[in-house]
Order: structure tokens, then sequence, then C-alpha cells
């Protein structure tokens, strides 16, 4: 049969509305699982990435509704920031490149002139949002939806900020933020909230050093220096400058500084004073001298090529002995006449140019950048090797150095710890400043260049209290983190989150902070308690946003006061605040919040400290789970910004809703990125369309089947109990892949099995395949209703049946019809190599020493002489010596399979399965103990792989 996928998929999310599946509602008495996923950022359409995720959280709640929990998964829009604004502003300026994309993807013309408004845009798309969840098989509870624009999530929020404050963890202070001239403060997180380019960057640390000289025109300035270690001044030679480079003096806060275009337009946002007095040629400094912060001698500028105005100031100062870029520059000059001639330098002042020793790095000698450069075959100054050069001299000079006697009072000390120490120090005295910039250029939504600008009196979230963290670190150790690795490194980031700034001042969309109206809230901050609110959302028609008070949060989130006072203050009914509230604490806490590996250490670690912080222990979260990424063909993350990213109405048109959720579930585990691949969703869609008929097939083969029961009818029910077990293991640690070749593939291979050993149980089969298609439910739920209405009959929806009871049952790989089937290949494998067919087929099973031999060789080391020695001297097999090493080539390749071997009856096993053995094969079946036969094939039968003799 052919399927209808998109007729299929509509017709059955119509019945999920009609039933309201996912409007889960309390029940008392009822194990409960509440899950979310990060709420999605209305800024385009969700696409092939996006959906990856958003799939997993729904399998996973919708598998355990099956297993008897009321189960609730949540929808809500996070539009906190300037993303939105800035898809509006460029749909008012009539941008052909946005608007072509709203078209693209079926916006109408009279929509999109509405777009303009940034709070029309966050509903449009919320409700899309909605939309293309639900067409994509998502049970989401509706009830819940709120933005985080809306004035009940405001008040929301503002309460979370008056525990903060109440906490004594709001400070304000300086602080040096990403800011866009034309949207102010933004948000440079992986996420890409406010960013449309650069969401990676990092804000880096500059230390300014100041060498002092005069210039004609402008008496005494400073050329400025920015570095990354401080500490190494002490091996300063000379100072590099581009000498076809047009440098900037200005005046910053008093005294006169050159440095690069760049650098003037950027440290224009860190002072409070920067005037521009002029330019200055690079080739009119070479020569200079100038007096080097630190170590307060004279030291000459000198050209090259390797300074880059956008990195740092456009001027490097040279620490040949520790810098590879240094040593190869000042090899380079020293060894061509004619370039200290082009500039006038005096070739032979430059050629008394020394490295300085300045750090001991265990493995290197006192001059590492000349060691390494000589040692990967470094022979110029642009030699693109001189990045990695530099990675490697940097991070073990940093990490493992001490500071020699040429560092005066630092000398013995750890570089890492001499750093700060010198810094603060030539900060001291002024010949040192900081300065601030992105690792990586960052372009702001609206189009403008993001850069660092100093803000007086920021608020900042203290996440670095030490009750704080240890409280978080604890609790993270309990929680269900999954990957493995996240879990490992939860405490790290938990540690490393310390002041964060939560609010900004601009035009953003958000909640006003509570404290200084100025500053709208800013996005991480505004997304840390989110999942519990969505239980105060879905009573949102019976209130008003005035209504919610901080004493109402104080009493549904907390418990604290009562129902009455509230009531009387709000003027809300007490019977809702009643009910807010055991909703609140019926549903609470989070079992699990899912989100990208780009939430690791942006989103789930504040997560954690705000709920650990402020609500009570019996409402902390109890899980996390990391989904990787779909990526190009290029290994980039899908995404609107990138392409290759296809909306969800075209993607389900495509390929179908259910070949691509088995495509997310079943391609790979979660933990891992995932190259979209179209033939493999094909090959998926292949695969359900052959398990339609497949089902089909086997449902109507039951009406042949009788009530008569043997040992394979337990073997079956066995396996299926084990399977439920295990696949119940799998949800619970987010083994999808795993779940999903059970329940695709093995179940369908046993029940092959089962039918050619001859099981013909109506009643074990039909119940199998009941199972079965309640386990493809979560994956695959648009076929599975199918099979369950028009295949088996039932009227009933399958995503609102129960599973069997699901009770703790190991399954046995090594059993004995895994025993027949390895048989029953050793048969095949012969009658190929002998192409003829068989008239008698006997078996030998070996001897009970051979066993004991088996064990003994697992107890000795794993090579085959060690093996021989141990077997050779143990009495035991005195008598077997001779056909020990006949055997021991065979049996040491079988030691693997061995290491699990199971305590199976052969005998017994091969003469229960003869008729089968007779009726696979055509042939008559003789099972013999080895010791009872002459044969002297016997001799060749081993544990767990009898003899085969075929004539």
């Amino acid at each position: 049969m052919s399927i209808d996928w998109n007729e299929l998929e509509r017709r059955w999310q119509t019945e999920w509305d009609k039933a309201k599946v996912a409007e889960a509602v309390r029940e008392e008495g009822k194990k409960k699982f509440y899950m979310v996923f990060a709420y999605p950022y209305p800024t385009g359409f969700l696409h092939t990435g996006h959906m990856r995720g958003y799939t997993y959280a729904d399998m996973i709640t919708r598998f355990k509704r099956l297993a008897g929990y009321n189960a609730m998964l949540p929808i809500g829009i996070h539009a906190t920031g300037n993303g939105v604004i800035a898809k509006a502003q460029l749909i008012a300026r009539g941008d052909e490149k946005y608007i072509n994309y709203l078209r693209e993807n079926n916006v109408p013309e009279e929509d999109i002139k509405k777009l303009t408004d940034p709070e029309t845009f966050v509903r449009y798309f919320g409700k899309l949002y909605v939309r293309d969840m639900k067409r994509f098989g998502i049970l989401i509870n509706e009830r819940t939806y709120v933005t985080t624009i809306d004035r009940i999530y405001n008040k929301f929020i503002e309460w979370q900020f008056h525990k903060l404050m109440d906490l004594g963890l709001l400070i304000q202070k300086e602080y040096y933020a990403t800011y866009c001239e034309n949207c102010g403060p933004v948000s440079v997180d992986p996420a890409e909230t406010d960013v449309s380019k650069g969401g990676n960057a990092e804000k880096i640390e500059y230390t300014l050093l100041k060498f002092r000289t005069d210039i004609d025109n402008y008496g005494t300035v400073y050329l400025i220096a920015a570095t990354l270690r401080p500490e190494t001044v002490f091996g300063q030679t000379n100072l590099w400058v581009d000498p076809d480079e047009e440098y900037v003096v200005m005046d910053v806060e008093g005294e006169t500084w050159v440095g690069s275009k760049p650098f003037a337009e950027k440290i224009k946002y860190q002072k409070d004073r920067v005037e521009i007095k002029g330019t200055v040629k690079g080739s009119d400094l070479i020569g200079k001298y100038v007096t080097a912060p630190g170590i307060m001698r004279e030291i000459i500028v000198l050209p090259s090529k390797f300074c880059d105005p956008n990195v740092g100031s456009g001027i490097v100062t040279s620490v040949p002995s520790d810098a590879p870029h240094d040593w190869m520059g000042l090899y380079d000059l020293q060894n061509h006449p004619e370039e200290c001639k082009k500039y006038g330098l005096n070739r032979e002042e430059v050629q008394k140019i020394q490295p300085i020793p300045i750090i001991e790095t265990p493995g290197w000698g006192e001059f590492p950048a000349k060691e390494i450069c000589e040692r990967m075959g470094i022979r110029s100054s642009t030699d693109p090797k001189l990045e990695d050069a530099k990675k490697e001299i940097y991070k073990s000079g940093y990490y493992k150095g001490v500071m020699r006697e040429t560092a005066g009072k630092y000398a013995g000390m750890p570089v890492e710890k001499a750093k700060e120490l010198v810094k603060q120090e030539l900060i001291k005295e002024g010949l040192a400043d900081i300065f601030y910039d992105l690792s990586e250029e960052v372009i702001c939504r609206c189009g403008g260049r993001v850069f660092i600008k100093k803000v007086d009196h920021q608020w900042f979230i203290d996440y670095s209290k030490d009750w704080l963290n240890e409280r978080a670190i604890e609790w993270g150790k309990q929680m269900n983190v999954k990957p493995q690795e996240y879990y490992e490194f939860l405490p790290d980031a938990l540690r490393w989150f310390k002041e964060r700034p939560c609010a900004r001042m601009g035009r953003w969309l958000g909640t006003k902070f509570p404290f200084d109206e100025r500053y709208t809230i800013e996005a991480i901050s505004d997304s840390t308690l989110y999942p519990i609110f969505y239980l105060v959302s879905m009573y949102k028609d019976r209130f008003t946003p005035e209504q919610l008070t901080l004493k109402f949060f104080d009493y549904v989130f907390l418990g604290k006061g009562d129902a009455k006072s509230v009531a009387e203050e709000n003027g809300m009914d007490v019977s809702l605040v009643e009910e807010i509230k055991k909703n609140v604490w019926y549903w609470y806490p989070l079992d699990i919040n899912l989100g990208g590996k780009e939430h690791t250490t942006v989103h789930f670690p504040p997560f954690v400290k705000n709920h650990v912080a402020i609500l009570p222990k019996e409402l902390w979260p109890r899980g996390i789970f990391v989904n990787y990424w779909i990526i190009s063909h290029t290994k980039e993350k899908l995404s609107k910004s990138k392409g290759g990213a296809q909306p969800v109405p075209g993607m389900a048109e495509r390929y179908g809703v259910d070949p691509m959720r088995l495509f997310y579930a079943n391609i790979a585990k979660p933990y891992v990125d995932v190259e979209f691949d179209e033939k493999q969703v094909f090959e998926y869609r292949e695969r359900l369309e052959w398990m339609y008929n497949e089902v089909k097939r086997l449902w109507e083969l039951s009406e042949q089947l009788t009530d008569a029961r043997t040992h394979i009818d337990d073997w079956l029910e066995h396996r299926i109990k084990a399977y439920l077990w295990q696949i119940e293991k799998d949800i619970d640690s987010f083994e999808l892949k795993h779940a999903t070749d059970i329940v695709y593939y093995r179940i369908l291979s046993d029940i092959q099995w089962y039918l050619k050993r001859k099981g013909r149980n109506r009643e074990v089969l039909r119940n199998t395949i009941k199972t079965l298609v309640q386990l493809m439910s979560p994956f695959t739920p648009h076929l599975a209703e199918e099979i369950w209405h028009t295949v088996i009959g039932e009227s009933t929806l399958v995503c609102q049946t129960k599973l069997p009871p699901i009770e703790k049952t190991e399954f046995i790989e090594k059993d004995s019809e895994w025993y027949i089937k390895k048989v029953t290949e050793d048969v095949n494998h012969i009658l190929k190599v002998i192409k003829k067919e068989p008239k008698k087929i006997t078996f030998f099973v070996s001897a009970p020493w051979k066993r004991e031999m088996v064990r003994k060789a697992l107890t000795v080391k794993y090579n085959m002489k060690s093996i021989m020695d141990a077997l050779m001297t143990d009495r035991r097999f005195e008598e077997h010596k001779r056909e020990i090493a006949t055997l021991i080539k065979k049996v040491f390749k079988m030691l693997p399979e061995y290491r699990d071997m199971p305590e199976l009856n052969e005998e017994e096993i091969l003469t229960n399965a003869s008729e089968y053995f007779k009726e696979r094969f055509d042939a008559e079946i003789v099972v013999m103990k080895e010791g009872d036969a002459s044969d002297p094939k016997a001799k060749n039968a081993l544990p767990l792989k009898p003899a085969i003799k075929i004539e």
C-alpha cells in the first residue's frame, strides 16, 4: 500500500485535537511527568534544525502517557530582546531579502504590512509556531501559551526579581556591555537572540601598554599596544607598527594616545572622553625610541606587516623569547638588510636585539619561540603555521610556566598568578589601561556593528555567591543530566556563571526592571523560571495581570501566606487561588528541560541557579536533556541566517512528518550533530510503508492461528516484556536511537523468528502486534493511529491507551533461540560452501571439559601464548593436551564471544529444535554428545559451536 502521508497526518491531528489529548489536567493521585523545551524566539519560521529537539520532547511525553503518566508538554514564545524589533525594522525599511523570505513562506502581503509593529510580529509568528508544531504531530498544551511580552509574564518576572533582591543577588556596578548604536545593548550568545552574526564571539580583555615618546606637533604621546599577556613585559625588545597604516592620534581623558583607526572607533565607547587630534603614518614612527612600561627602558619601533589594525590597538609589543610572530619578525628584519635601509634603520642596532628569557616552562629552553619555529620549519613571519606555534607556546607557558629572574620581584611566581598582579601594578602606576573587544565580528539583527561599551551603573545577578554555587552544584549532581559529558561539565559551568548582567537600557521588548524602569530585563535573565509560570498561565482567562501580586506568587510558588489573604488583596476568588497553587505543586518540579547544545553554558546554569535560589527544595528541577544540531554539509548548524533550513510546512509536504520524526530519532544518538540527508529520510519513509504492509500481513495471518501454546510463545512474551523495560530505561536516559532500533527493527525480527519456529498462538501474536503499534505511537504517531484503526480495528486513539505493565525484566540476548539461530547460520554457511542438498545433519555437542577449558582461558591475559601455557600446565587438562593444541586457535578467536558465555544445555536445545531443523533443511537430524560419537568430526566441537556433519 502506498501511503498519502499528508492526508494521514491531517486526519489524525484533527482527531487528537477533538479528543484534547494534549490538554493535560491535574489528576490527584496519578503520577505526573512535566517536560519543557527551550521556548522558541520568533524571528522567522521553524525549520529542519528546530524540529529535532521539539520532536524529542514530544516522543518522550507521548511514551510517558502510554506508560501511565499524566504527561504535559507546554508551549510559550520567548520574544525578549531586540531581535523582533530588528526584523520589524527590516520590513519597515522595505528590505527585499527579508520581505521575499516572508513571501516565499506564504505570508500574505496585507500581513507583511502589519509586521512592522514588533508586538504584532510576535503574535503573528507565535501562532505560526503553534501551527507548525502541531503540524509535526507535537502534542503541545496550548492552554499554557504565553509570550514574554505579555503583561502577565511581566508580572511574574517582576516577582522573580523581587525575590533575587531579597536574597541579595542583585548588584549594580560598572560593566562593559555588547552594544549596537542603533539598538543599544544586545545579547551575544550562541542562541543568537539579538545578533545575526558572531553569536559565538567572546569578550576579550586586553591590557593596554603605554609606550611614551614624542611626536612633532603633538609633543608627548603614548603609543598604545594591546596585549593578552601583561606578565611578558619583562621580555620586551622592540615595538611593532605597520609602516603602511595611518594611525590615529587622540586625546583620551587627558592623555595623547596613538592607535589604529578601528581601535579609535572602539575606545570611544569605553572612555568618558575621546577626542581625535589627527593622524600619523606608521612609517613616521619607525626608528623612534619609546619608553617601555614595566621595564622602563627605551626600545625601538620597528616595521611589521602582522600588525592587524582590527586586533587590539594595531600596535604590538615584541617579546621574541616567547612569541613566535615576534621572533620571526625580528629574524626577517635582521636577515634582510634592504628592509632596514628602506626605513632608514641602523642595521647594526637592529642586529643587536636579542630575545630576553622571561618564563621557565617544562620541556622548553630559554627561548621557546625560537625552538618551536625551528621544530615546525617556520622560516618567515608570513608562515600560517605561526598561529599554531603561538597557541602551543602560550598554552604551555601560561599554565605550566613560572617567571624567571628577569621578572624581578615576580621571579618564581606561576605565570597564571603573575599575569593579574603585573597588570594591576601597571594600571596603578599609570603605565597601562584596560580595553575590551570581541573575538570576532558581531553584527546586530538590525545590521549594525556590535562593540563593547562601558555602562556606568549596570545591574547584575550575582551568581558567584558561595552558598548559591554550593547548593546548585550539589543539586546538579542529583539531577538526570544527559549526555554524560554535560553532567560532568555542569559543575564547572555553574562555577563559571558568576556575575551576569541582567538588564539593559535601550529599546528592548520584555519586562521593565522593577527597581529602575530605564532598564529592561534581558533575554537570559527572564528565561530561567518560566516552566513554573506555564502552570499559572493555564488559567490566564480567569484573572487580570493586576491580580498577579507579589503575595499571589509567594503563595502559589513558595507556599507563603494563605489563599484568603491573597484573594482579599487581589480580588481573585479564593477557590481560584487555591486551584492554581494545587496545579503548580502537582506538576512541579519540572522533570526535564530540553535545549540545544548552545544552551549548555548560556541557559542551563542560570536555570538551575534561579530554581535552587528562589524555590523550595521540593520544586527544584529533576533533569536536563541536551540535544545536538542538525547541520549542513558544511558542518554548520542549520539556521535561517546560514541557509539550508527547510520550514516545517514544506518539509512535512515533501517527506511526511513520521519519516522525519523517525529520521531524528533513529539516525544517531541525540548527542551528536547530524548532517541532514534527504536520501536517508526517504529510506525511513520506505521502511514505514513496508512496516504498514508487514503488520497488516501479520494481523491477517493471526486469523489462521490457534490457541495452542509452546515454549516459543513464552520466549516471545518474555522478549516483549524485556523490551518494554528496556525502552522505558531508554526514554528516561534519552537513548532514542536504541529505543527505535527495538521498535522498528528488532520486534518485527523476533515476530518473524517466532513464526519460523512454529509459533501459532493467536493471542500471543496479536498482543505482540498491539504492543508494537503502541510503541510506534511516540515516534511515528500518525502511522501508529492508522494501523491501530484500519488494520487492528480499534476505535480508541492509540496515543490514549496504556502499555502492558512495565516490570523489571532483564533482556537475555544469548538464550536458547539465539543459540538455534547461530547454529542455523553455521549450517547455512557450510551448505553454501559444499553446494549440495543435505539428507542428514548431525550435531556433535562439545564435551564438558571444553567448557572448563574456555573458563580457564578467560582468566588469562589475552594473548595466545599465555592462554596456551595456562591450559598446558593445568592438571585438569592433562589428558587433553593434544586436542587443546588442535583447538587453541578456534578457542582464541571465539574468546570475545565467550566472555559472556551463557549456561545453555546445548544437547537439550538442539534435540527440542530437531523438528525445526528438519523442516528448515529438509533433512534427517541427529544430535549426539561428543563423548558418544566415534566420528572424528566430533572432536571439533566447542562450547556454543557444535561440530556439524552434513551428509
